[in-house]
């Protein structure tokens, strides 16, 4: 059966006209029947070229738009970029590949074996990954054998019943958690809450810190500073200051203490003068003496306070109570760095001033106070008449006689009394020395004194 095959045109075979397909506009009504009309084949040709002539001018008036440019631009643009883009990639490549050319090159030539010998290092990595590999063997094997003997010895237990349950029954261990664990819960819980609350705390003394500096680090090159100044003006030459957090805290609470005091007795000004510190101290429930306050003012200021009418600002009043009573900071000994005096006494680190007045503490009788005073000051005048026959050598065979006939306990306390004579001695050169307002002071202690004996006679 033959098969139906279209034929091909020959070279130069002229084709019939394909039929023009008739063009009409359609009909929007009822269909009309064709079968008795009668077709206007001119009518339709005519129409038909018309149409294609509209379809040709529209596609050119498209293909010559400004759209149509401004697009074909577009295309052709993104076309020399993506082009370049290529090119600029292919050079980045081969430059990339030359350098790595060069590296391997270089990185032959150092290691070439004229040049270092590296075949130990080969050989001793393989023996120490050939060593590792041993030591894990023989771990496997160890392990292996102990779970097999621990499985044996199970075996056993489970096999003998009735003697398991008595040994178990008399011999129970404790129940619950052991100490170990306790131990290793007890380490645990305190690692994580001492760590929250060191967190914690440093978090706070952060946020303090703003109060005093724009930062935490500013704060403490501040307060580095004002320890090491303080330290060295109480001799020391080279101190060393710890960032204690505890002490940093102290620190900023007594410093915004002392800021406060100083913003209610300077408002409206923002100084105060020097003649008004003892009466900030006082507020503050402080009582130094006035050379310790003229020492203080010029450690600070550089400055003699020969004025009473020297302004100080309020960092400069802080460092003043800073010198004063010196910050655990400093690793100084308080007991060291203030004196108990006849006219400020310490108490047990405390001053006497501050009990003035106290409802604890009763004023003392007047006949007990000048008992006081007498007894004291009559050995010091017997002291005093001895110590001139000893210089002018009067007795001085009764002396040796004496001294031969005391026993040991005796010399002792001549010696200790001795002592206490020329301590006190050198203490009134000291205070008459370093006196800078004596008239002062004297004036307040005999006023204090008279204000009790109007007491004791009422």
């Amino acid at each position: 059966m033959d098969i139906f095959r279209p034929q091909t045109p020959k070279k130069f075979e002229k084709l019939p006209p394909k039929p023009i397909k008739p063009i009409t506009e359609e009909w929007q009504g009822r269909p009309v029947p064709e079968v008795f009309g009668t077709l206007d084949e001119e009518g339709e040709k005519k129409a038909y070229e018309r149409k294609k002539a509209a379809s040709k001018a529209v596609d050119i008036s498209q293909l010559f738009s400004k759209k149509y440019d401004k697009e074909l631009m577009k295309m052709q643009r993104e076309l020399e970029w993506s082009r370049w883009e290529k090119r600029w990639e292919e050079a980045d490549a081969a430059e990339r590949n030359h350098l790595m050319h060069l590296m391997r090159k270089e990185q032959a030539l150092l290691h070439h074996s004229g040049v270092m010998e590296q075949d130990w290092e080969a050989e001793y990595l393989s023996q120490r990954k050939l060593l590792q590999k041993i030591k894990k063997k023989e771990k496997k094997e160890a392990l292996r054998k102990r779970n097999k003997l621990a499985a044996k010895e199970k075996s056993y237990l489970n096999r003998i019943g009735a003697s398991l349950e008595i040994w178990g029954a008399f011999r129970e261990g404790k129940r619950g958690t052991t100490k170990a664990q306790r131990k290793a819960a007890a380490i645990m819980i305190q690692k994580h809450v001492r760590g929250w609350l060191a967190r914690r705390k440093f978090q706070k003394i952060k946020e303090k810190s703003r109060v005093h500096a724009a930062s935490y680090t500013g704060f403490v090159k501040y307060y580095s500073r004002l320890m090491n100044k303080v330290a060295r003006w109480h001799g020391v030459k080279t101190p060393t200051i710890h960032i204690d957090l505890k002490q940093v805290e102290e620190f900023m609470d007594k410093k915004r203490y002392f800021e406060n005091v100083f913003a209610r007795r300077a408002f409206p000004k923002r100084t105060i003068e020097y003649q008004e510190l003892a009466g900030f101290f006082k507020e503050c429930d402080l009582y130094p003496t006035q050379r310790e306050m003229y020492n203080a003012v010029l450690g600070v200021t550089r400055k003699t306070p020969d004025n009473p009418q020297m302004a100080l600002n309020e960092q400069q009043v802080a460092e003043i109570a800073f010198m004063i009573y010196v910050p655990d900071g400093t690793g100084l000994d308080k007991t060291k760095t203030r004196k108990s005096t006849w006219l400020n006494p310490l108490i047990d680190g405390k001053e006497a001033n501050k009990f003035i007045g106290s409802k604890e503490y009763h004023n003392a009788k007047l006949s007990a106070s000048m008992q006081l005073v007498f007894a004291a000051h009559k050995e010091r005048k017997d002291k005093e008449e001895t110590e001139m026959r000893r210089l002018k050598g009067d007795g001085e065979v009764d002396k040796e006689e004496d001294e031969e006939s005391l026993t040991e306990e005796e010399k002792k306390k001549k010696q200790l009394e001795d002592w206490i004579r020329m301590e006190r001695e050198r203490e009134k050169l000291e205070e008459k020395r370093s006196r800078p307002t004596r008239d002062e002071e004297v004036v307040t202690y005999y006023q204090r004194g008279e204000e009790g004996l109007e007491e004791e006679i009422q």
